[in-house]
């Protein structure tokens, strides 16, 4: 189950992600994270590498983004490759079938 402060966090940063990449196409939460945020972005705007690496971000205790925050940033055939098998979310996400979306109209579109 994923926190409220979390998705709360989450939401922010699809928003502010958003502005930046318009054509983020979908957000995925990790749901069973209780201390940092766990990201999958689907962006048009990024190519394909076949690679899902993740980036980490430290969290700051006095802003609207106190959890640390971890992203994967893939395109639409890298999340096709992801859900089909051929890719793997970093360890210890899970399986696919269990992310969390957040959706985008929540995010405050």
């Amino acid at each position: 189950m994923l926190s409220s402060e979390i998705r709360r966090q989450a939401r922010v940063l699809v928003r502010e992600h958003r502005k930046e990449d318009p054509k983020i196409v979908a957000v995925y939460v990790v749901p069973n994270s209780l201390d940092e945020v766990r990201m999958v972005e689907v962006s048009s705007s990024v190519g394909t590498t076949r690679e899902v690496i993740p980036f980490r971000f430290s969290g700051q205790s006095q802003s609207d983004l106190p959890f640390d925050t971890v992203l994967v940033l893939v395109s639409e055939e890298e999340y096709e490759l992801i859900k089909s098998g051929a890719l793997a979310l970093p360890e210890g996400w899970g399986a696919v079938e269990d992310l969390d979306p957040i959706e985008l109209e929540d995010a405050g579109e």
